[in-house]
């Protein structure tokens, strides 16, 4: 990361300050539009602001499945999620910042 890009956009959900998760939550349960805010993982950060506006766009839709047909084409279809509501989301700046932890390593 260069010094002059230290930040990410994120999901969070206004009134519970939760984010949608990142890409290890997801214990097999299908994909992003699957997650809901949550306290337990690290929020799915976004190099660029249109991305993040488009995943909270598809999330807000409901839940994406993908699949084939017989002849390979990719088809995507929404199952509703009616409590989903896109007042109570909001999108927002992740600021990175680093320090050093260590100030000398001792050998053992």
């Amino acid at each position: 990361m260069s010094d002059r890009r230290r930040f990410f956009y994120a999901i969070r959900n206004k009134q519970t300050g939760y984010y949608l998760p990142g890409y290890g939550s997801r214990k097999g349960h299908g994909g992003f539009t699957s997650d809901k805010p949550e306290r337990e993982y690290p929020p799915r950060l976004f190099w660029r602001l249109q991305d993040a506006k488009l995943a909270l766009w598809h999330w807000l839709k409901g839940r994406v499945q993908v699949w084939y047909d017989h002849e390979g084409e990719e088809n995507w279809t929404h199952t509703c999620k009616h409590d989903r509501k896109a007042y109570e989301m909001e999108i927002v700046e992740i600021r990175i910042s680093t320090s050093k932890v260590v100030e000398q390593v001792h050998r053992l």
